[in-house]
């Protein structure tokens, strides 16, 4: 989605939180996957919500998009890192759908009933007693796109007519 809306961009700035094991094997999945589509990942790591806006500013100069895993501690301060994305007019992109309603740009996410379902059978599996190492890694089979067009046009970007024909949330 990133290269659909900014197609002229080649690095991608992450902020996130190392600390929380899911967000480092997430930006090292997205840091391998990247150079498929002609983008490289900048990191800029945080312990707490406090360190964001530094963090933010600190990859302003180098970056071309910004992006965020589904992480708390970002998640539960992310105004912070909208205010200098908007500030100095970087695309932000999040994983987790309200960061769309508070200013990113958009997201791709899977419904949370779906990763609900996904975790129950997994746990079933194991309460049966199947060992988890056995159990392969799965992804819910639907996701949905939501977009924030004025977010977009605040920092001088238009969403392209054919992702938001897409959408399945358009945020006002």
């Amino acid at each position: 989605i990133i290269k659909e809306i900014c197609p002229d961009a080649k690095v991608v700035g992450a902020v996130y939180n190392p600390g929380d094991e899911s967000n480092t094997r997430t930006v090292n999945e997205l840091k391998s996957l990247l150079p498929e589509f002609g983008l490289e990942l900048i990191e800029a790591s945080i312990s707490t919500s406090a360190d964001i806006y530094t963090a933010a500013i600190s990859l302003v100069d180098r970056v071309d998009v910004m992006w965020i895993p589904m992480d708390n501690t970002v998640i539960g301060a992310v105004e912070a890192l909208i205010s200098v994305c908007e500030e100095y007019n970087i695309p932000f992109f999040a994983s987790e759908a309200t960061c769309v309603e508070k200013g990113a740009i958009a997201c791709v996410s899977s419904p949370i009933e779906d990763l609900g379902r996904l975790g129950a059978h997994i746990a079933a599996r194991v309460l049966r007693g199947e060992d988890p190492c056995n159990i392969p890694v799965t992804t819910p089979e639907t996701t949905h796109i939501h977009l924030n067009p004025g977010a977009a046009e605040r920092i001088g970007i238009t969403i392209p007519q054919s992702l938001l024909d897409k959408a399945f949330e358009i945020v006002e």
